[in-house]
């Protein structure tokens, strides 16, 4: 029997059932009336389903729209931005959601945790807000690597490790899936810079693909099965990502067994029938000219009809076969929904800030401080996002000034006056009420240069002083050295000489460091008595910070990238970002746009983050995984299990100082057979619960054995288990080994089903 044989109306009914029950749909119902349906499309209609219905046709506030085709009962499916918050433009003023999005804090701040239950509640509350306004794919969350500190998107981005991003990054799409809205991760693959990205060749070899810009991704699709993968804008070995065959059927689909659609990142690309001949379902956002391509492709031959239903059975079954959690999750009211995910923004945005330094425990702050001078624009007009797709327009944020008058703290009135006169006049709590969150923050000037005739005078109104440094990063553009990593004459001179005040009188100075990456600190950390990250923490950000300060809550973040003492201590440094290849245009953005290509050449290998740092043996300010608390564990105990799938260590931790706190374990992983036993891989890690004085906790970190495996080019599976002694490592940071343990492996050559 054919669809032709049947009524329209007990199609739309077998696919309403098949779609809305509760229970798992059964597994033949659905793929046979796919066929059924498939084989019934013009070919108008097919082109029309992998194609999404353009900017001008998509509902405003959504990012992107796919067709429908309402003689079938087959939905559309609206796919919106995120993960630090589903993105709606709030600048149209004829949108009418019924829901004013939370802005969490950013990709990194929530990876700065190490808590992937924390991560999951994120995922879990944006998920529950994209339903209400009835999103059905959300486009995040991004995870790829930090390969340099300079990307403009890292503050999207998880870690410059990637068994620390696949395993956060998997955590965030279960979150988000668990209330039935899908998840995207993006950019697969190698989308480590901004500048140029869509005419930008990223030239890697083989084996440094594998295990690290390629790795977090098959962690992450592995272990989270999200519903949608969006490829990259840059070009990967001279090919497209969305146009590389390679890369999307053969690594994604067929070694690692994903199943959801592949979709382009917006305009990204130059032949849409390509695309969809190397296996994208969805190009996005959809034009006439991508249509036109396909149709003409089709007609050469060029693009063969079973490549273009492959493509529309993917987009099919997403639309029809949602996610079993769908309607497991009961919609909140909207005013409970939101002041759970106020409270839940805030946990999140003081379990990633990082205390960097505390010198003679000025913090937590002491009772007799009641006054503070705050120093710094950032202090007034903080940032919790960077621009771009990733900026969240939410109701309002905490400025760090108003976080410490939420806790009863005063401020040095002289000083305010100061800044309030020189700060521009904009609403200090917006967000981005001036066009969705690109282009440049009106409020984003330089610092004010403030005499230490000015800071003697503040000084006698207060009791300590916060100095903030803030950067704001955003989409489209990479950073620089001197305006990103390196500070300000102005902002060193501003730290040195509130410290040389303030310190006479026994004062205490704290810099706040509101910024989305590693800076520069050697030229003026010792004159802090104490440095705290918060990252772009969002909107309860300012809130957050004082959580932090007064010991309302021990810090437990740890950081997700190394901090170099220099920038050209990086060998990523060299040829970031980009290195023109021609002064010839080429076509980019679909063709409608032309630019000059550029490449980076990943000469580096695996030498990025700390396992440069180890494998050169330079100092840093601070290594990959460093955090502080306010009070110490102790770990005892460690051993070794060696299991069928994975290996287990073991280990006690005890806090053994004075307040209660929580603490992260990393363990790190090299064989030793091979030789350089200073060098060392993170392998896994867990984030501990809250400990009180003298408690203990007994704690295992789970590695399975493919986070072991390695690629070998010359080995007919690829990866492969090198036989070995294995030492294994339980750390606080790469360069901070608490304990270690040792055990020897077989190996094997992988050769798994699908990998």
């Amino acid at each position: 029997m054919t669809i032709k044989t049947l009524k329209s109306t007990s199609i739309v009914i077998l696919l309403w059932v098949a779609c809305h029950i509760n229970a798992k749909p059964s597994s033949a119902l659905i793929p046979y009336h796919l066929k059924e349906i498939l084989s019934n499309l013009s070919v108008q209609e097919k082109i029309e389903l992998v194609t999404g219905v353009g900017y001008e046709q998509s509902p405003q506030g959504m990012t992107g729209y796919t067709t429908s085709i309402e003689r079938f009962g087959v939905p559309h499916m609206a796919l919106l931005d995120g993960p630090q918050g589903i993105r709606i433009d709030w600048s149209k003023k004829d949108l009418n959601y019924s829901i004013r999005p939370t802005a969490f804090p950013t990709a990194t701040a929530l990876a700065s945790s190490w808590d992937k239950k924390l991560v999951f509640k994120v995922g879990e509350a944006i998920g529950k807000e994209a339903r209400h306004i009835n999103a059905d794919i959300i486009l995040g969350p991004g995870i790829n690597l930090q390969r340099n500190l300079l990307g403009g998107r890292n503050f999207e981005y998880y870690s410059e490790d990637p068994i620390l991003t696949g395993r956060i990054g998997a955590s965030m799409v279960m979150g988000i899936q668990s209330v039935g809205v899908g998840a995207t991760l993006k950019h697969f693959v190698a989308n480590n810079s901004e500048t140029n990205r869509a005419a930008l060749d990223i030239v890697v070899d083989e084996k440094t693909l594998r295990e690290l810009y390629l790795r977090g991704f098959k962690i992450a699709v592995q272990d989270g099965q999200p519903r949608a993968i969006m490829t990259a804008y840059n070009l990967l070995n001279g090919v497209h990502t969305s146009q590389d065959r390679r890369l999307i059927t053969q690594i994604l689909k067929k070694e690692w067994g994903f199943e959801g659609i592949v979709m382009t990142d917006w305009m990204s690309g130059t032949d849409a029938a390509q695309q969809i001949s190397a296996g994208v379902n969805l190009i996005m956002p959809g034009s006439s000219d991508d249509r036109s391509s396909i149709k003409k492709s089709l007609q050469s031959g060029r693009l063969r009809m079973e490549q273009l239903d492959q493509s529309v059975e993917e987009v099919l079954r997403s639309a029809i076969n949602p996610l079993p959690t769908l309607h497991s999750y009961k919609l909140l009211n909207k005013e409970k929904l939101l002041k759970n995910n106020r409270s839940l923004a805030r946990v999140a945005a003081a379990n990633g800030m990082v205390l960097l330094r505390n010198k003679g425990k000025t913090l937590p702050l002491k009772s007799n401080i009641r006054e503070i001078a705050f120093f710094g624009n950032g202090s007034y007009h903080s940032l919790i996002s960077g621009l771009g797709s990733g900026r969240v327009c939410s109701t309002y944020r905490v400025n760090i000034i108003e976080g410490a008058s939420n806790f009863g703290y005063g401020q040095s009135k002289l000083l305010e006056e100061i800044m309030r006169n020189y700060l521009p006049k904009s609403n200090p709590h917006s967000v981005c009420d001036y066009g969705g969150g690109f282009g440049r923050d009106p409020e984003l000037i330089d610092e004010r240069d403030i005499s230490e005739k000015e800071i003697g005078l503040i000084e006698r109104q207060s009791d300590a002083a916060i100095i903030t440094i803030r950067r704001l990063p955003g989409e489209g553009k990479d950073l620089s050295e001197e305006d990103h990593f390196e500070v300000s004459q102005t902002e060193l001179s501003l730290v040195r000489s509130v410290s040389d005040i303030y310190r006479n009188k026994k004062k205490p100075v704290i810099v706040i460091l509101n910024v989305p990456a590693p800076i520069e600190t050697e030229s003026w950390a010792d004159h802090a008595d104490a440095i705290l990250v918060s990252w772009l923490g969002g909107q309860e950000m300012g809130n957050a910070v004082f959580d932090i300060l007064t010991g309302k809550q021990n810090p437990s973040g740890h950081l997700t990238a190394s901090w170099p003492k220099k920038y050209s201590d990086l060998q990523s440094a060299s040829g970031f970002p980009g290195i023109g290849t021609s002064e010839k245009l080429i076509p980019i953005f679909g063709g409608g746009d032309m630019a000059k290509p550029t490449k980076i050449e990943y000469l580096e290998q695996d030498s990025v983050g700390y396992r440069d740092i180890l494998q050169s043996q330079k100092s840093v300010a601070y290594p990959f995984g460093f955090g502080m608390h306010y009070t110490e564990f102790e770990l005892s105990n460690m051993y070794i299990k060696q299991r069928p799938h994975n290996v287990e260590v073991l280990m006690t931790i005890t806090n053994i100082g004075e307040v209660s706190g929580a603490d992260v374990i990393q363990v790190y992983s090299v064989n030793s057979d091979k030789g350089d036993v200073t060098f060392r891989e993170l392998k896994g890690f867990r984030k501990t619960d809250i400990l009180s004085p003298n408690q203990s906790a007994d704690v295992t970190v789970t590695i399975p054995y493919r986070e072991l495996e390695i690629f070998n080019n010359d080995n007919d599976c690829g990866w492969m288990l090198e036989k070995g002694t294995y030492l294994f490592f339980a750390a606080h940071s790469s360069q901070h080994i608490m304990s270690s343990g040792m055990i020897k492996l077989k190996g094997y050559p992988s050769c798994e089903k699908n990998g």
